[in-house]
């Protein structure tokens, strides 16, 4: 999506890359064989391989990019999408993957968690109209890591403070 410029962000496209990340929920999910899961609502245990292979590899900052870029370069308005609109899918199961890649994973929660700020600040801006998930997401970050939580507002109020 980096690479693509705005006016080639065509439907076609954005359809392939999630198609892609699809094919990647299903990939870290040990889905005992089951075909065709819904992907947006598919849950099982996480592959522990494929969780570390998608944060060795880098795929996990691919699609922290996913979130971050077409927003941060105005190719789209979260205030604009909607809950059918291609980008807001493509967010929604990039926070689905995010949170199946970091589910009984500390190493993986750790290294995702360098983000958490991008993922606080998208769910506060969606609305039940284009919501991504990234409440989920925070939801698995934060889960059995009261210390990460305690950082985290700390420094909020700091900043604030400041």
């Amino acid at each position: 999506m980096r690479a693509k410029k705005q006016e080639n962000l065509s439907l076609p496209f954005l359809i392939d890359i999630e198609d892609l990340l699809s094919k990647l929920v299903v990939f870290v999910l040990d889905l005992d064989g089951r075909q065709d899961p819904h992907v947006f609502t598919c849950e099982g245990p996480p592959v522990v391989s494929r969780q570390n292979l998608m944060r060795e590899c880098r795929f996990i900052d691919l699609l922290v990019d996913c979130l971050r870029y077409p927003f941060s370069t105005k190719v789209f308005s979260i205030a604009q999408l909607t809950q059918k609109a291609p980008m807001t899918r493509i967010c929604i199961l990039v926070y689905r993957l995010l949170m199946h890649c970091v589910k009984g994973n500390t190493l993986n929660k750790t290294y995702v968690a360098l983000w958490i700020d991008l993922f606080f600040k998208q769910a506060m801006v969606t609305t039940e109209d284009n919501n991504f998930g990234a409440s989920d997401t925070i939801a698995e970050l934060l889960k059995d890591n009261a210390k990460m939580l305690d950082e985290h507002i700390d420094e909020k109020i700091i900043k604030e403070l400041i």
